[in-house]
This record gives C-alpha cells, sequence and structure tokens, in this order.
C-alpha cells in the first residue's frame, strides 16, 4: 500500500488497527517472522514493518509511556544475552523514532512510534539478531505496556546513519559508470514517484574503500513494499552489465527544499544577530512569516551600486511573489515592478521566528539570575541588570533588512555537465555539442538593502570558531569579496558553507551530478516542468564530517564558499535525504541576474580559479 508522506504513519487508519490486532496475533515465532520488516536493508531489522529511513530518535516521554520500562529492558538483557549479543556496540533503550519530514509535531501519546531500539554487530551476527526479536516480540506479547511496541536494531555503526563519502576526480569507472546509469534510470523510474537520484560512497566505516558506490533514490513511497519487491531487483537487472558494483538504497523525502519537517531553534542566533553590518549566514524571512527562517547567503552590487543581499527565491517567495512572477514575460521578477513598488515584500534578521526564539531564551536568563540575585549573588543581580537592558533593547527593535528587488521565479537554465563560463555558460571545446548537458534549476533573490534602516550586508563570514572535527584552511570572520569557477572532473573541491540552522559545515563537492525531478515535490510540484526526458541537475556537497547533513532545513540561501581562498562558489538550495546538500555554480547565477535586471554583478568580482588555487578551466571566448 502507497500513501504520501507527512502523516504519522505511512499507511491509513484502517491499515493501521489492522496491524495493532495482528500484533496481538502473534504467537508463533513463524506468525513474527512473518511479520518482520522485509526491506532488505543489511544494517537494519525489525518488527514488524518499519517505518522508511532516515528517522529521527526522540526520548522525551517515553518512561510515562512503559510504567514498567525498567523491568522490560531486564527482560531484553536476558535475551541478548542469551544470543551472545551483549558485546561491544551493544545499547538498547524504548525511544520515539519519528520520520524526518513530519509536518506535524508529535505529542508522543501514540503506539505508532514507541520502539524498542537496541545495537549490535548485524555483518556478524545476523541470524542471531533475528532469533533475539522473535524472542522479545514474545516476551512483549505477555505485557499490556510492550503489547504494541515496535522492535528495531540498526548495527552499532549505523546508528547516527551510514558513512558518506563524495566520489572523486579520479574515480573515472564509478564516474562514467553512473553517466551511464542515469538513462537507464530515468527510465526504470518513470513511472514511479522519485525527488533525487545521487551516488556517493555509502557504508559502516571511515574508510571510504569499504563503502561501496551506492545509488541513493529519495521519493516520497519509500514505506511502500513495491521498492524493495519490484523496483529495486528490476533496476538492478537493467544495470547489471552497467554498474554492477552500484548498490541501491531507498530513503523517504517529500521536498528537496526542506520538506515538512518544522524548523528547529537555533544557536547561532545571539545580540549580534541584530548589529547593523550583517554577516554570510544571517537569519531572514518575510516580514509577517511567523513561522519560517532561512539563510541571507551574502552580499551583491550590481552596476549602478545598486547594493542587495542574495537569498533562494524560495526563501522568499509566498503566493502573491508567485502571482505576480506569473504574469511576466520572462517568469522573473524584474526590477520595478508596480505592485511590488506600492507594497514592498520586506524581509527582517533575523527572521520572527528567530527573534522570538532568542527573546525567550533572555526571559529565562531573566528568570534565573533574579531567583538567584533573590538570595544575595551579586554577579546574577548585575547580570540580571545587564540582560534586562538586552532584552528591552531588541523588544522593540526594527529587523529591517530591505525589500524583495528581483527573483530568478522558478526558471531553468542549460549548462554544461560540470562548471561553465562566468560569462556564457558554453564550453569552447570543439565537441560541446557532445557534452552532456542538463537543465539546473535556477533558485535565487536579490534583497535591496533598506536605506532608512541603513542596516549593511557584507560577504564576511561569521565571527564564530570553525568546528576542528575536519580541517581547513578557512578563518572565521574572513572577507569573501571575489568569486570564481570551478571543474570537478579535474580535481577535488572543497568548500564550506554558514547557515542559520547548522552554523559551519565543511564539505566537498560530489564529481558525480545530482538528478532532481521537482515535479514529485510538494512544495514546488510542476515548477520547473521537468520531465523524465529532461530532468533537472545540480552539484551535490557531501559532509566531510561523515555521518552529517552539510545543510539542515534554515540554511537554504547560504553560499559555497572554497575552503582557503573563501572564494564564492555557489548559493545552497536544498538537501537530499540523504544528506548531500544542493548547489547551483554561481557563474550561473549572476548570468541570470544580469538577464533579469540588466545589471552586471560588480562585487562580488570574478577571479581566475588559479589565482585562488583551483585547477584552470577553459572559458569561452
Amino acid at each position: 500500500m502507497s500513501t504520501r508522506f507527512g502523516s504519522p504513519t505511512p499507511y491509513d487508519s484502517i491499515e493501521g488497527q489492522n496491524r495493532k490486532r495482528r500484533r496481538y496475533l502473534s504467537r508463533s515465532d513463524k506468525e513474527i517472522l512473518d511479520e518482520m520488516d522485509s526491506t532488505g536493508l543489511s544494517y537494519r531489522a525489525g518488527w514488524p514493518k518499519l517505518l522508511p529511513l532516515p528517522l529521527e530518535t526522540k526520548v522525551d516521554g517515553v518512561r510515562a509511556m512503559i510504567p514498567d520500562a525498567n523491568q522490560r529492558l531486564g527482560d531484553v538483557q536476558m535475551i541478548l544475552a542469551a544470543q551472545g549479543l551483549l558485546g561491544s556496540g551493544c545499547s538498547y533503550q524504548f525511544v520515539f523514532r519519528l520520520p524526518q519530514d513530519d509536518i506535524d509535531d508529535h505529542d508522543h501519546d501514540s503506539t505508532d512510534h514507541l520502539t524498542l531500539l537496541f545495537t549490535a554487530d548485524m555483518v556478524v551476527d545476523a541470524n542471531k539478531i533475528q532469533v533475539a526479536i522473535m524472542r522479545i516480540r514474545s516476551s512483549f506479547r505477555q505485557h499490556e505496556s510492550t503489547k504494541e511496541i515496535q522492535i528495531e536494531c540498526l548495527d552499532y555503526r549505523a546508528k547516527r546513519g551510514l558513512v558518506s563519502f563524495a566520489i572523486h576526480c579520479d574515480e573515472y569507472k564509478i564516474r562514467e559508470d553512473w553517466s551511464s546509469a542515469i538513462p537507464v534510470l530515468l527510465s526504470s523510474l518513470k513511472p514511479h514517484e522519485w525527488l533525487s537520484l545521487e551516488v556517493m560512497r555509502r557504508g559502516l566505516t571511515s574508510n571510504p574503500k569499504d563503502c561501496p558506490p551506492t545509488i541513493i533514490i529519495t521519493t516520497p513511497t519509500a514505506g511502500d513494499t513495491k521498492w524493495a519487491q519490484t523496483i529495486i531487483p528490476s533496476i538492478k537487472t537493467d544495470l547489471f552489465n552497467i554498474a554492477v558494483d552500484f548498490d541501491i538504497e531507498i530513503l523517504q523525502g517529500v521536498s528537496v527544499t526542506g520538506g515538512r519537517k518544522k524548523y528547529r531553534a537555533t544557536d547561532t542566533i545571539g545580540a549580534s544577530s541584530y548589529d547593523k553590518d550583517l554577516r554570510m549566514g544571517c537569519s531572514i524571512a518575510p516580514s509577517k512569516d511567523e513561522f519560517t527562517s532561512s539563510t541571507m547567503g551574502g552580499s551583491v552590487t550590481l552596476d549602478g551600486g545598486v547594493q542587495c543581499g542574495i537569498t533562494n527565491w524560495h526563501c522568499v517567495r509566498d503566493n502573491r511573489l508567485d502571482s505576480i512572477v506569473s504574469k511576466t514575460k520572462e517568469r522573473a521578477l524584474e526590477p520595478g515592478n508596480k505592485t511590488l513598488l506600492n507594497a514592498p515584500q520586506m524581509i527582517e534578521s533575523p527572521s520572527t521566528f528567530d527573534h522570538h526564539g532568542y527573546l525567550g531564551l533572555l526571559q529565562k536568563l531573566l528568570k534565573q539570575y533574579s531567583s538567584e540575585a533573590a538570595s544575595g549573588d551579586e554577579y546574577s543581580r548585575s547580570m540580571h541588570k545587564e540582560t534586562d537592558a538586552e532584552f528591552k533593547k531588541l523588544d522593540g527593535m526594527v529587523r529591517t533588512v530591505g525589500c524583495v528587488y528581483a527573483g530568478s521565479g522558478r526558471r531553468t537554465t542549460t549548462a554544461n555537465k560540470y562548471a561553465t563560463d562566468n560569462k556564457a555558460g558554453k564550453s569552447k571545446e570543439k565537441n560541446k555539442s557532445r557534452e552532456p548537458t542538463f537543465l539546473f534549476p535556477l533558485d535565487w533573490a536579490l534583497v535591496r538593502l533598506d536605506d532608512i534602516q541603513q542596516r549593511n550586508m557584507t560577504n564576511r563570514l561569521s565571527k564564530t570558531r570553525i568546528p576542528t572535527t575536519s580541517t581547513t584552511s578557512l578563518s572565521p570572520d574572513k572577507l569573501c569579496s571575489k568569486w570564481t569557477v570551478f571543474d570537478v572532473n579535474k580535481e577535488e573541491v572543497r568548500g564550506a558553507k554558514y547557515g542559520r540552522t547548522s552554523g559551519w559545515s565543511l564539505g566537498t563537492i560530489n564529481a558525480c551530478i545530482v538528478i532532481i525531478n521537482p515535479k514529485e515535490d510538494d512544495e514546488i510540484s510542476g515548477a520547473y516542468n521537468f520531465t523524465t526526458e529532461k530532468p533537472g541537475a545540480c552539484f551535490g556537497v557531501v559532509s566531510r564530517q561523515a555521518r552529517a547533513d552539510f545543510i539542515e532545513k534554515g540554511d537554504s540561501g547560504s553560499v559555497l564558499v572554497h575552503d582557503g581562498s573563501g572564494a564564492q562558489l555557489g548559493p545552497l538550495f536544498g538537501s537530499t535525504s540523504a544528506g548531500e546538500g544542493m548547489m547551483l555554480p554561481m557563474d550561473l547565477i549572476f548570468q541570470d541576474i544580469k538577464k533579469i535586471t540588466g545589471k552586471q554583478v560588480v562585487n562580488p568580482s570574478y577571479v581566475d580559479p588559479k589565482t585562488v588555487g583551483l585547477a584552470s578551466y577553459q572559458l569561452a571566448e
């Protein structure tokens, strides 16, 4: 059975009740075995059919739903011990396993997501784990508190997700196989729902050589049994003589631009977020929007001294802007629109969502300092006075940055597979007609800075310390006043971004292009008119922190800069369910800005890639 994602469970209420009744009837090992998850993942097993990955794990409120949790966990411990599974890497606890893209907050009063999650070595002990799951289910069936609890086992190395690595320029066979596999995949997936296709090395260890190249298909129907039972076997057959070494992984997702996942609070917001001079990666949102947040990537100055901030179109648009754009010849927002001159689309920083979040933090501090000061603590008395003054100042502050000046709308541009010319977007090579081309989605917006409020957008990175989990040549507070092109055919290209939600991320641009199909995207359905014959494409950026997503919801609009020189490489606009950031090359963006505004971008200024330590690139005439 197939349903669209976003409801608490990937099946309707009748099916949900039937599943619950069947759980009570699971009396024999055979019945339990027949009901076990059949998605075929080597690092995951469970009872009954499990929700598709990726999932979030939460523990708040679990114990209230299982009063005898300690006794039941004691039973689990004995079962795991009897199977010899209490070795290194073993853990077990009651948790909620929640869909990442769920539109609703869960009040945790339903057993639909209540799960016993345990970890073990599934490479060595797969058969023992299956027996353990059956024994645990038989035990749980005898107690009212655990009758309907799901059981999930993950390989202990996959508890925080699989390890991901970008495909490098010198992995020629993988790159060639991926190019050959794309048309086969598009043909195989034509009758089915999918959002993105990508290939990375994915596995359980920190050694890339131990992680096979894996085709990841993001789909809103990952929970449908058709993927494991029919589609994947069919694709493997079709690819047998093309990409036999590739694994295939199915992940759940409803939108490449963030899906229905709730915006989370961020610790990147502080007093400096209200400064006159804004930095790359600051929080923004339309002034009347209280529920969303995005990122301003940096500053853009056009011919004539027009100063703007740059972000994604989908970060500033609403139904009114969509209506305005739909009536224009280019299906884009050109400067001087009469409707917007009379009623501008104002943008604020930080966003109202983040503004309220920071004021809430200050209120908690005020309460804490007040309690401590009442007992005579002088430091708390001083901090209460200081925090109270900050609260009053920020509470009434006008946070306007400017208004939407121009934007791409939902349009596309054709470019060759990799980096393109900063002027024409065309290859100079004589065999250019043979080069693979893709449709890149355009997703940019310029926010003209407000002369009255006089807040300034800069191309300077955050002062926040860069995490030391990966080595980097960047430093905080760096000025990034140049942009350049790159060629992942020739070299490994490393970059970094600072975003509203996750702050710093260090990554590597994948040498294999990401294919996207927004016609299946709830948030932008039909907007780009991509087809199976002409799908969308973009560059993917894989986090160098192997189990981390490169960007999170709210980071859209941030700009990828070259790790080292700080030269801007392109804006990020979304993420796959495997955590690969989706990026558009800056040359395509600046070409389109000139087309729509009639003005050349003069700052940041172009710099030859050789000047900043990147491989030379053949520019067009």
